[in-house]
Parts: structure tokens; C-alpha cells; sequence
């Protein structure tokens, strides 16, 4: 934007006289040169301070149990978690935390993946209670969710029960073989998952 020039280097008239050979010239250059990375400094820090407070937000809202309600006040949610959780795992993926909150984002997380691993064991269970025909059952988009969100961290960051691992591969399993049945979108999920958990050639 204009207001980001110097004056002197807005007034061509002057610019076609003596000031292309005198200091001034140089001078104008950098003083525009400075007003934008003022600009820019100051576009990073808004980012950086938006980033904190919707970390501190985020500290606020999150339940013992490590999950996420939708609204302070309400119950845990496990879509949302996830969501959130995937959210952090892509800002990680991504290094777009700053360095001094990596340790927050790194405690919300080792608190929210235990909440959704047991929920989808949990979910594994049911099957089994309600006698579900587990060769045919098409996982839903919960579990394809959680899936995903899991695929971005090393499991030995987030271990998993003997129970839970066994579920997890599962669930795995049926989304390959029913991966046909999903929307494009999920079919994108799957092949990320798949190519994650090093089913390259199936991805």
C-alpha cells in the first residue's frame, strides 16, 4: 500500500532530479524498506499473540478426562476432540507453534489421545456386545476420524493397551477393504492412514 512509502520516494518529481545520485534517495529506499518490515513484524506478533490466546482458550476449555466439549459447560465430545486434536497434530506437523508453547500443545495432546483411543475401543466393544457381523461392519466417520488423527503421531509417543492396539487394527482393516464405500473426502483420509501406517502400496 502507498501509506507503506516513504514520501520522498512517492514524489517522482524530485526522484528525476539531483536525488537519484545523493543519499536522500538511499534514504527514502530504506525508510519504505523499514515501514514494511514494521508492517510485517507486527503481522507476526498479532499471529503469534492470536495463536497464544486461542492456546490459553483451548487450556481453559479442556476437561480432566483430556476431552474437549463443544461449549465451556457442556459434556465431553469425541468428534470435537478429535477435530482439535488433529488441528494441533497438523500445526505440529506443520512447526507453525511457536517454541515456547510447543510444551502446552504437547500436554493438551498427551491428555486428549487417551480419551479418544479408549472411545474407540470403547466403540470396538459395542460391536462386540450387540454382535455385530465384524467381517462386514463399515467403520464410521468417527472412527475414521480418530484414524486419521492418530496416523500423525509416532505410537510411541501415544502407546496403546494390548485391547486398544488390536481394535485400532481393526478398524484398519475394514477401512481397506470397504474403502470404496466412503466419500472422496474420506477416501483421501484413508489413503493418508493407509500410507501412515505403511500400506504404501495400498494408499
Amino acid at each position: 500500500p502507498s501509506s507503506s512509502v516513504s514520501n520522498l520516494a512517492k514524489n517522482e518529481e524530485l526522484k528525476s532530479l539531483m536525488l537519484e545520485e545523493t543519499p536522500w534517495v538511499l534514504q527514502a529506499q530504506n525508510e519504505t524498506e523499514r515501514k514494511k518490515r514494521v508492517a510485517l513484524l507486527f503481522d507476526v506478533n498479532k499471529m503469534q499473540s492470536e495463536q497464544r490466546a486461542a492456546l490459553q482458550k483451548l487450556q481453559k476449555m479442556q476437561l480432566p478426562d483430556g476431552a474437549w466439549p463443544w461449549f465451556s459447560g457442556y459434556k465431553d465430545d469425541p468428534y470435537i476432540t478429535q477435530y482439535i486434536v488433529t488441528g494441533l497434530a497438523h500445526l505440529e506437523r506443520l512447526s507453525a507453534t511457536e517454541y515456547n508453547t510447543a510444551g502446552e500443545v504437547d500436554a493438551m495432546l498427551r491428555s486428549a489421545m487417551p480419551y479418544c483411543s479408549a472411545n474407540m475401543y470403547e466403540t470396538y466393544t459395542r460391536l462386540e456386545k450387540n454382535k455385530v457381523e465384524k467381517s462386514s461392519y463399515v467403520p464410521d466417520n468417527l472412527i475414521l476420524q480418530y484414524l486419521y488423527a492418530a496416523s500423525y503421531f509416532d505410537e510411541k509417543r501415544f502407546p496403546l493397551s494390548k485391547n486398544e492396539a488390536e481394535a485400532k487394527a481393526y478398524f484398519i482393516a475394514q477401512i481397506k477393504t470397504y474403502w470404496t464405500s466412503y466419500s472422496l473426502y474420506q477416501k483421501g483420509m484413508i489413503a493418508i492412514i493407509l500410507n501412515r501406517n505403511d500400506q504404501v502400496k495400498t494408499a
